[in-house]
């Protein structure tokens, strides 16, 4: 594990960088600025080492962080209708940032705050850590956290949010959120890292397979928001229960946009795919279960996701509209996607969601796993 400089904000304030490492030369580097994934190195079939996370150079990029782009956000991710909740029978108001509806939290978000850096180094058998089925003990790891005070960002009670990334032998990396609140609150946190396991310079996601273990998704109206329903995604173009090339399937959205395809309507106000899907709406907290895989047929570097949440968010990055990355490349729009693993989008207001309040004595957690492969000829 290594520590190093990465900047200094505009408010002055010092930036790390730590790199977790393991021996097959797998890294994470992780930034203490928003806790933000600043890139996975993945060696791919031929043994050379390719950056699969879309991102930027210096800090001055993720300052300007539109996208979100490796972000951890929170306190609450996703969209909230109406930039309201009621809590305990009070209404709270939150920024509209999304059009009248609040997305993310707002502007004052955790992807834009300093984490302390609580712990980091190498361990050989991690004691009260979380640890997978498939796990091997030996990993290198950090521990984040950050303080959200009481109606910061219009929402209630001070939280504490922990956040501990572990990179193990076995090419897995573990995310655990912890969080508690001294009052009933929305908690829901998740990681907007863009993918593109061609390489983040490679401009585009033809050749990458995806699949998604859901058969159901959350239709949306107006502002992208829920309608509550949970439908099937047999016989849409949201069908991703069998690997489907993303480039192919972008490139269809396109001309069936073009040509007026009634089929592609579902993804007109989204310009793309930015939809939930249903994983398990029962699932029990620490209860992984396998959300979706990917495979590069050019680098062979293969990704597979477990989580606890209950939905996973597909968003093939619609809205990149051609920002200058790293080493000058430039992101068009669907240069990566994102795999966000979170509760169902407006579960703050929706009575037919699951409801992410917690508060005293009932804390937070949730746990995602990114396991990379290689898949040679």
């Amino acid at each position: 594990m290594k520590k190093e400089y990465f900047g200094t904000t505009k408010d002055g304030q010092e930036v790390t960088a730590l790199t977790l490492e393991n021996s097959s030369g797998m890294k994470l580097r992780i930034l203490d600025y928003g806790a933000i994934f600043q890139s996975i190195i993945v060696p791919d079939k031929n043994g050379n080492p390719v950056d699969v996370l879309l991102g930027y150079d210096d800090l001055a990029g993720y300052e300007n962080n539109g996208g979100h782009l490796g972000s951890t956000v929170g306190r609450y991710a996703n969209r909230i209708s109406d930039a309201s909740t009621v809590i305990d029978g009070v209404r709270y108001e939150l920024e509209k940032n999304d059009g009248k509806n609040n997305l993310h939290s707002g502007s004052n978000c955790t992807d834009c705050k300093i984490w302390k850096i609580q712990d980091a180094g190498h361990i050989d058998a991690p004691e009260g850590v979380h640890k997978t089925p498939w796990s091997s003990d030996s990993c290198d790891y950090a521990v984040l956290s950050i303080t959200c005070p009481d109606m910061e960002q219009g929402f209630p009670g001070t939280v504490q949010v922990r956040l501990t990334v572990r990179l193990t032998e076995g090419g897995e990396i573990v995310t655990e959120y912890h969080a508690e609140s001294d009052k009933d609150t929305l908690i829901n946190f998740t990681n907007h890292s863009y993918f593109n396991l061609n390489g983040e310079q490679a401009g585009t996601l033809d050749g990458v397979q995806l699949k998604i273990c859901a058969d159901k998704f959350t239709p949306v109206g107006a502002g992208l928001i829920p309608t509550g329903e949970l439908a099937p995604v047999s016989g849409t173009v949201l069908d991703f229960q069998k690997y489907r090339d993303l480039g192919k399937a972008i490139d269809a959205y396109r001309e069936g946009i073009r040509t007026g395809d009634p089929d592609f309507e579902i993804l007109r106000a989204s310009l793309g795919f930015d939809h939930n899907f249903v994983l398990d709406e029962s699932n029990a907290i620490g209860a992984l279960s396998t959300a979706a895989d990917a495979v590069s047929s050019t680098t062979g570097i293969a990704m597979t996701l477990m989580t606890d949440e209950p939905g996973i968010q597909l968003y093939t990055g619609n809205g990149l509209g051609g920002r200058s990355g790293k080493s000058g490349h430039i992101y068009e729009d669907y240069a990566g996607f994102c795999l966000e693993p979170q509760c169902f989008p407006d579960s703050a207001n929706n009575k037919a969601f699951r409801k992410p309040v917690f508060g005293p004595g009932r804390p937070y957690d949730s746990v995602t796993a990114y396991i990379f492969t290689i898949q040679k000829d």
